[in-house]
């Protein structure tokens, strides 16, 4: 069975009766979006007519998002503090004949001082993760890449077992070939550019 059939499509209300692990997908308009300048991770507040919560972006195709766009969003839910949020693996623009989109885009946009830290057990924004280091932004643009770390590990993994012997060099071989193969087909998303609210306050 493929891992896409697990997501199930939800109001954002009904992911309060949900628990970490749990895969969805969920359509809204983007009210906020954050940067956290110490993990280079941004994150978006998601909103449909029956709430919000909030999404780490993990994984996404190379675009720019921005405030107030209306999305699809797949994503697994994870817990920090007690309170679930979103960590995405898809992020879509969708479309003005979609389902849905003319009451999402009607959705209204929330001044970030006026937002909960959490509704429900949702987290809604990440300010009081990191204060210090959490910006509001207009506008993000995501690069969509190979994992690095884990194909330069698996590089280091395939020279070293040229020179172990022949049985252990065999499995560190194979585990070598195994992480450079997972770091290409499994992309990790970096921030290329964002674009902050203050530079146009």
């Amino acid at each position: 069975m493929s891992k896409m059939s697990v997501y199930s499509l939800r109001k954002i209300r009904d992911l309060d009766g949900m628990h970490s692990g749990n895969y969805v997908l969920i359509r809204g308009r983007i009210i906020n979006l954050y940067y956290d300048a110490v993990y280079q991770r941004a994150y978006l507040t998601v909103a449909d007519d029956s709430g919000m919560i909030l999404a780490k972006v993990q994984n996404a195709a190379s675009q720019t998002i921005f405030t107030g766009a209306v999305v699809s969003v797949r994503g697994e839910l994870a817990v920090h503090e007690g309170k679930i949020y979103l960590k995405t693996k898809e992020i879509s623009k969708m479309q003005t004949v979609e389902d849905e989109y003319s009451n999402l885009v009607n959705v209204t946009l929330i001044e970030e001082s006026e937002l909960p830290d959490f509704e429900g057990k949702k987290w809604v924004k990440p300010s009081s993760w990191n204060n210090k280091k959490i910006v509001t932004l207009r506008s993000v643009s995501l690069e969509e890449g190979v994992k690095l770390g884990r194909v330069g590990f698996g590089v280091g993994l395939f020279l070293i077992a040229l020179l172990m012997p022949l049985i252990v060099g065999v499995f560190m071989l194979i585990a070598g070939v195994s992480l450079i193969f997972l770091g290409i087909i499994n992309k990790e998303t970096d921030i290329k550019a964002y674009e902050t609210l203050q530079q146009h306050s």
